[in-house]
């Protein structure tokens, strides 16, 4: 049996696991701002600016991660333990249950999408 570190998380009213090798810290939410017309947010953490993207509206936690080199924050969410956890497959098993991995890389990808796409209409245009 395979085991695999990390995070079990909520985001709204899903459950998840995040792996341990993306996240560089976890921290209570602090102040982000948002970008206007950008489903994006920015926030002082340390002594860096970071992009942060919001999982849902509640959740008092903000998850420091590193995604292909690039230190990206995600709020919206509660972390619940962490931990080793049984592998199973696209994720793990926690308390009988089958958690997904949580796909942060989509997450940023669709932002990018969804922020290109809205760049891209004409002026004056409602997106």
């Amino acid at each position: 049996m395979s085991r695999r570190a990390g995070l079990i998380v909520q985001h709204g009213d899903q459950v998840a696991f995040v792996p341990a090798e993306l996240v560089q810290s976890v921290r209570r939410s602090q102040y982000v701002e948002n970008l206007p017309g950008s489903e994006l947010g920015m926030s002082l953490i340390g002594a860096a600016i970071v992009p942060v993207l919001r999982l849902s509206p509640e959740g008092k936690d903000l998850l420091l991660c590193e995604l292909d080199g690039e230190l990206v924050g995600f709020v919206g969410l509660q972390v619940e333990c962490s931990g080793f956890f049984e592998s199973s497959p696209a994720g793990v098993r926690h308390l009988g249950r089958r958690l997904l991995e949580l796909d942060l890389r989509g997450v940023v990808e669709r932002a990018r999408w969804r922020s290109g796409a809205r760049s891209n209409e004409p002026e004056g245009v409602a997106p």
